[in-house]
């Protein structure tokens, strides 16, 4: 019985050296590196999102003031697609709200319905 206890601890330490030998064998790969990783969802991903937001926002920002000096229907109803538009593409960068964004509250300032008009 205490050879049966005596091989498993043999085999479970065994088990766990090897785990940890081809572990430190995936961490060493060549080819991968993270901060071209994070370069390239900033250029393809991240960059992309805020340059359609900010574009969508100066529309709504032109709408809201053509609004706003001749009140009518038609401007009111482009004025409610625009700002359907805009949100949507904020939505797509809210992930993105770390760091600097997150800590000036950008997301508060944008978003902030009902409270800001």
């Amino acid at each position: 019985m205490k050879r049966i206890y005596l091989a498993l601890i043999i085999l479970t330490a065994l088990f766990f050296v090897d785990c940890k030998r081809q572990s430190s064998e995936k961490d060493t790969q060549e080819g991968f590196e993270v901060q071209q990783l994070l370069q390239e969802v900033t250029d393809q991903v991240i960059m992309p999102a805020l340059v359609d937001f900010d574009k969508k926002a100066g529309i709504l920002d032109q709408l809201a003031n053509t609004y706003s000096k001749n009140p009518d229907e038609s401007q009111l109803e482009a004025l409610r697609e625009q700002w359907v538009k805009t949100a949507l593409a904020y939505e797509r960068t809210y992930n993105f709200h770390i760091g600097q964004a997150k800590s000036r509250f950008l997301h508060q300032a944008i978003y902030n319905w009902p409270t800001v008009p």
